[in-house]
C-alpha cells in the first residue's frame, strides 16, 4: 500500500479575497447609483436647481468637503432664520422696515437658498419677502410655514446625499456631479 499524493491548489483564500474585492465595487457602484437616483429626484422634484450644479462644481481635490460645509453650513443657517423669523413676526406691531429682523432674516434666509440652489424653498422666501414689503403679516405667517415645509422636505434629502457622499469616499470611491443642462 503506497501513499498517494495529490497536489490540491488551495484556491480558497484568494477566491474569498476576489469575491470580497467584487462585492466592494459592486458595493460602491450601487451606493453611486443611489446617490445619482437621490440627486436627480431632487431636480426632477424642483427642490434644486442649476445653482446646486454650480456648487457641486467647486469642489475640487483642494477641497474635497466643500459642498458639505456648503450645506451643512446652509442648514445650520436657514434653520436659524426661520426660528428667528418666527419670533419677529409674533411681536406687535411687526416691524417691516429696513434692517428689521424681519426684513433682515427675511433676506438672509432667501439669499442663502438661492445662493445654493434650493429651489422650493427660495421660491418661497420670495414670497416671504413679497409679503414683508406689503406689511402682510398673514401672508407673512402663511409663506414662512411654506418656507419650513419646503425646507423640511430638502433638509433630510440633502443628508442622506452628505451621508452617501463620505461612505463613497470612504470606500475609495469619487462621487459624480451631473452637469446642470442634465437636469433641465
Amino acid at each position: 500500500m503506497g501513499l498517494e499524493f495529490k497536489y490540491v491548489e488551495d484556491s480558497s483564500d484568494e477566491d474569498e479575497k476576489m469575491t470580497a474585492s467584487e462585492e466592494k465595487w459592486q458595493d460602491l457602484e450601487a451606493l453611486q447609483a443611489r446617490h445619482e437616483e437621490l440627486v436627480n429626484s431632487m431636480y426632477r422634484e424642483e427642490l434644486l436647481n442649476y445653482r446646486f450644479s454650480e456648487l457641486q462644481e467647486l469642489q475640487d481635490a483642494e477641497n474635497p468637503n466643500f459642498v458639505e460645509e456648503i450645506i451643512t453650513g446652509h442648514m445650520e443657517e436657514c434653520a436659524s432664520c426661520i426660528e428667528e423669523l418666527e419670533k419677529a413676526l409674533k411681536t406687535d406691531p411687526v416691524d417691516y422696515h429696513f434692517c428689521s429682523p424681519v426684513w433682515s432674516y427675511g433676506c438672509q434666509i432667501g439669499n442663502s437658498n438661492a445662493s445654493i440652489g434650493a429651489h422650493q424653498v427660495a421660491i418661497w422666501c420670495g414670497k416671504f419677502r413679497d409679503c414683508v414689503s406689503r406689511e402682510d403679516k398673514q401672508g407673512c405667517l402663511d409663506a414662512l410655514e411654506k418656507v419650513k415645509e419646503a425646507f423640511d422636505i430638502l433638509r433630510p434629502k440633502l443628508l442622506t446625499m452628505l451621508e452617501f457622499e463620505r461612505e463613497i469616499a470612504a470606500t475609495g470611491g469619487t462621487v459624480y456631479y451631473m452637469n446642470c443642462n442634465n437636469h433641465v
